[in-house]
């Protein structure tokens, strides 16, 4: 047998193998879909599972700690954009995704016999970073929806506290009330409580698995007030209307430039776009020149001005409030 065939039978192979382990992540994950559009917290209790277990699994879905070596720090990385996204997924599932990703558009390419060093490397990069990039999309999503959530959950605890609830007691109604992801990631913070730890290191935990700006504010506030003292009612209340101003400058930022958004991601998808249909209608029109140094120096230089542009109108898109 051809050295050619056997590498195209493990290619099929690999890739009908990731197809079927894709498939199974993406039914578990509609099987499981009632947990997202609801309180999960609450709805693993409900089916009878004890408070410690939903703890440690909620913990476990969400480890983030930045500390050790370059490995250990990259793999923290990943799993914190994981917990803050909510995937649910882990390291070795998310790089068997990104890997599927690779193959498939380097079997996409081979069908089309478009073939060749610029080709494969682009089928191989750009699809195993699509689902890093989707992750950092839905974590962005996620944090806007819990931070359009958090004044409404400030106010309910605003109002137990001023019923006579302690802290704890208040920030629990607040997660048995409200939905995900800010009732799940509450409630986490409660059965931490529970087992042990203190309101600001549960406090601080949350704020390490969400990720939002707006609820680090909130944490400081009440690590500061529990220190020194002071209504903290009205402190949350104030908390609150601050939260909320700050959303409706979002929004209205958001909507300013919502042209040059649009503009930025045409204008970043096109050159991608263009190279590859050129591959798949003409697959020599770079395989002529591919050896040439002068085309090597130019492509070398067009892809740094590229990235050079993406990180200007992102920046230019992109507002910090």
């Amino acid at each position: 047998m051809e050295t050619t065939t056997i590498i195209i039978l493990g290619v099929v192979f690999l890739v009908s193998f990731l197809l079927i382990e894709g498939l199974y992540f993406l039914i578990s994950d509609w099987r499981k879909s009632k947990y997202r559009q609801m309180n999960r917290r609450m709805a693993m209790l409900s089916e009878g599972r004890s408070s410690q277990e939903v703890m440690l699994r909620l913990r476990r879905e969400s480890a983030y700690d930045a500390q050790g070596n370059i490995l250990e720090v990259l793999a923290n990385k990943l799993d914190g954009l994981l917990a803050q996204s909510g995937a649910g997924v882990s390291i070795p599932q998310l790089f068997m995704i990104c890997t599927m990703f690779s193959l498939i558009s380097v079997g996409a390419f081979f069908v089309l016999q478009a073939l060749n060093p610029l080709t494969i490397a682009v089928s191989v990069i750009l699809p195993f970073l699509l689902p890093l990039l989707i992750l950092k999309l839905v974590r962005g999503r996620r944090i806007s929806k819990f931070n359009e959530q958090l004044p409404e959950c400030i106010d309910v605890v605003v109002r137990a506290l001023r019923a006579g609830h302690p802290i704890s007691s208040a920030i629990g109604l607040a997660a048995s009330e409200l939905p995900d992801p800010i009732g799940s990631e509450f409630g986490l913070a409660v059965d931490e409580m529970q087992y042990g730890l203190d309101l600001n290191e549960s406090l601080t935990n949350m704020e390490k698995r969400v990720g939002s700006p707006d609820l680090r504010m909130l944490v400081i506030t009440v690590q500061i007030q529990g220190e020194i003292g002071g209504n903290l009612a009205e402190i949350l209340s104030s908390i609150s209307r601050v939260i909320r101003e700050r959303f409706k400058i979002r929004r209205k930022a958001k909507a300013l430039s919502a042209e040059g958004r649009f503009s930025a991601i045409v204008l970043g998808i096109l050159p991608i776009a263009v190279f590859l249909a050129i591959n798949v209608l003409s697959p020599k029109y770079y395989t002529l020149v591919q050896d040439d140094q002068g085309f090597i120096i130019s492509m070398g230089i067009g892809m740094i001005l590229m990235f050079i542009g993406y990180f200007v109108m992102y920046r230019m898109t992109n507002f910090k409030i």
